[in-house]
């Protein structure tokens, strides 16, 4: 009798334990986190404060990626040198890539001054958090993605699926709202973390460093002097970032430098974080 008890209770533990899922950045975690519910265990391989550009993974890190039955990839810089480490560190581990279904916008140097545009390479934006499209997307893969490496709660991820979708699809319309006074206004950041919440609703990002590097004395003039044009009165940066060329341009244009969050694990509040700064910007700064 005993042993019956034992089993039926390791069993029963066995059903009902978490699978372990691995994100490369931390608005995936919200998407994972409300899918999956309790059924899930996240891992995020690049901690809040460590950049999506230039990540490199600590030993503790490895090791809590090494236990995770899946990655979902999303197309992340750091992704093409480690992510086949961490397979290589994980070999039970499945990699499934969310943003397949996501069209990638270009950046381009001097994007503020067309005639310069043309010429210049191009380099592929992955902020694609920013987009709610982009997220309902993702959201669709995500889900087909748990059931694979957990088909007992197909249901689970299914129901919680429809209620993440429903829940981007009620965000984007409350956005799109807010936002649509200010068709076509132009904002300025350091980083070009943006362009895809830009392109969602109607804006213009006009942004300072390109693949990490500042700008030359005349990209930054030709900045300048559109910015003023634009009548920009706020610089916004990185959240905890101070760079001197957004300190420097915002000087020249009298306006002022605002700190935005890039990346957080609360998905809804970053965007209508991200929304409001906005607003307050068109509107003066104030």
């Amino acid at each position: 009798m005993l042993r019956t008890l034992c089993l039926a209770a390791f069993l029963t533990a066995i059903a009902h334990a978490k699978i372990i899922v691995a994100v490369s950045v931390a608005p995936q975690a919200w998407l994972v986190e409300n899918i999956g519910g309790d059924a899930v265990e996240i891992v995020v391989a690049s901690p809040p404060n460590a950049s999506a550009h230039t990540f490199e993974p600590k030993p503790a890190q490895m090791a809590k990626l090494s236990k995770a039955s899946a990655y979902l990839a999303c197309g992340v810089e750091f992704e093409k040198i480690w992510l086949k480490r961490f397979e290589q560190n994980a070999p039970d581990m499945r990699v499934f890539y969310v943003d397949r279904g996501v069209e990638k916008l270009t950046l381009t140097p001097l994007s503020y001054d067309r005639s310069a545009a043309a010429n210049r390479r191009g380099a592929i934006d992955t902020h694609i958090w920013f987009s709610a499209a982009a997220m309902r997307s993702q959201a669709g893969y995500t889900i087909e993605a748990l059931i694979a490496v957990d088909p007992a709660n197909e249901t689970l991820y299914r129901q919680n699926g429809a209620r993440t979708i429903a829940k981007i699809d009620a965000l984007r319309q409350e956005l799109a709202e807010k936002l649509k006074p200010y068709n076509d206004r132009a904002f300025l950041i350091h980083h070009p973390a943006l362009g895809y919440f830009a392109a969602e609703y109607g804006l213009r990002q006009l942004f300072i460093e390109f693949e990490n590097k500042e700008p030359k004395i005349g990209e930054l003039a030709a900045l300048t002097k559109l910015a003023k044009e634009e009548k920009i009165k706020v610089v916004f940066v990185e959240r905890g970032a101070s760079p001197k060329a957004a300190q420097s341009l915002a000087s020249a244009l009298g306006a002022k430098t605002e700190q935005i969050t890039i990346i957080s694990d609360d998905w809804e509040s970053l965007m209508r974080d991200a929304a409001d700064a906005l607003i307050k910007a068109f509107n003066g700064g104030d």
